[in-house]
């Protein structure tokens, strides 16, 4: 049997950590060849840093929606009751985030990249795909992908 030490929460952390640096690398990759097929151009740099401040706001979250997922979990006969819970919580938690990320980016950029323009902002991603992110997070965690990070 496998016995918890201090090392595991810090293993553990560094893995979700991981895990979200791929996803938020992803999207920016998937942000820049959508915004050059436009034809505007766009620093990788700048999306890529955008992107990532909005996949560790969720990093952070990670612990909640996990806990939220192992408390009501989305099987059983509990289903009904347990999937809106999980609704509502994403609802409240998608503006949270999104706001959140809005003002750290908001500071990255005024303070990194001395941008003040405004319109930078537009490449942010927009609010359903908080409530997407929270509700695909407790589903992975329901269906045991991210067994091994149960806190």
């Amino acid at each position: 049997m496998l016995q918890a030490t201090p090392d595991m929460g810090r293993t553990r952390w560094i893995l979700i950590l991981c895990a979200w640096t791929i996803v938020g690398l992803l999207f920016a990759v998937r942000r820049i060849v959508l915004v050059k097929v436009q034809g505007i151009h766009v620093s990788w740099v700048i999306v890529g840093a955008l992107e990532l401040v909005y996949w560790y706001v969720w990093a952070a979250y990670t612990p909640l929606v996990i806990g939220l997922a192992k408390r009501f979990p989305l099987t059983g006969p509990r289903f009904v009751p347990h999937i809106a819970i999980h609704t509502i919580t994403s609802l409240m938690m998608a503006p949270l985030a999104s706001v959140t990320e809005y003002f750290l980016s908001r500071g990255l950029l005024r303070s990194v990249f001395r941008i003040t323009d405004p319109s930078v902002l537009r490449l942010l991603p927009p609010f359903a795909v908080s409530v997407l992110s929270m509700t695909l997070l407790a589903c992975l965690r329901t269906g045991s992908i991210l067994s091994s990070f149960s806190m």
